[in-house]
């Protein structure tokens, strides 16, 4: 199995480890509106890594806009 840092989708438990914040928080990223990361494969939610690394680029943007 590949790890990690060699897979382009994670579970939501993984991208929650990636970014340093609970599993809790992660699901609830998931459920925002501007969620872009977040898809369903075989009944499973799985997090694009590079979909959500630019998500939080953007949410960075927006934090020194404002």
């Amino acid at each position: 199995m590949k790890s990690i840092n060699d897979r382009i989708a994670v579970s939501a438990m993984e991208a929650a480890t990636l970014i340093g914040v609970s599993k809790t928080k992660m699901y609830e990223l998931m459920k925002r509106e501007d969620c872009d990361f977040a898809f369903l494969l075989g009944g499973r939610r799985l997090i694009s890594r590079s979909k959500l690394e630019a998500w939080i680029e953007r949410q960075a943007e927006k934090g020194q806009a404002s």
